[in-house]
Parts: C-alpha cells; sequence; structure tokens
C-alpha cells in the first residue's frame, strides 16, 4: 500500500492529536476521513468511470469533473504555480 508522509510543525501535529481525540480515532483515521469525506473522491476510485472513452472523452470528462470540484469549493487559489512555487521555496528556505 502507498505511504503518504507529511512535514507538518508541532503545533499542527498537536491539533491533529487533539482532534482525532475529540472524534474518537486514531490521527491516521482522522485524516483519511477528512480527506476523503464528501468530496466526490469516491468517483476517482471507480477507474470504469472513464473506461471505453477516448482520450479526448476522458479529457473532457475529468474536466468536468475537476471543474464541478472548483465550482464547488470555498477555497480555489487564485495564485499560478509559479508564485506557489516561490512561496514553497520561501518557507523552505526559512526553515533551514
Amino acid at each position: 500500500m502507498p505511504r503518504l508522509s507529511l512535514d507538518i510543525t508541532a503545533e499542527e501535529q498537536s491539533v491533529l492529536e487533539t482532534r482525532a481525540a475529540q472524534a474518537g480515532q486514531s490521527v491516521q483515521d482522522y485524516v483519511r476521513a477528512r480527506a476523503f469525506e464528501d468530496d466526490g473522491l469516491d468517483d476517482l476510485h471507480f477507474p470504469d468511470r472513464f473506461e471505453g472513452l477516448s482520450d479526448d472523452e476522458a479529457r473532457e470528462a475529468l474536466n468536468a469533473l475537476l471543474l464541478e470540484r472548483i465550482a464547488n469549493s470555498d477555497d480555489v487559489s487564485t495564485r499560478t504555480i509559479d508564485e506557489i512555487k516561490a512561496e514553497a521555496r520561501r518557507k523552505y528556505a526559512n526553515r533551514a
């Protein structure tokens, strides 16, 4: 099974542990539940959703799915990928 590793601050870890405990869950179960609850990702777990589609049809279906998720999101970034990478580099440089 693939693994996911995240660098978080001690404060963020404490918040996660507290919230998981309040929910009566392990941190792993809490994060997994929060990451995949009611966000449409269940649709992506079924490869047959795009089975039998041409490349163009699959791209259109994926685009429609992503646009729907963006439309239903309260937190969509308007920054470019270059701006996001520059911010990440600044944050990483400050940690070193």
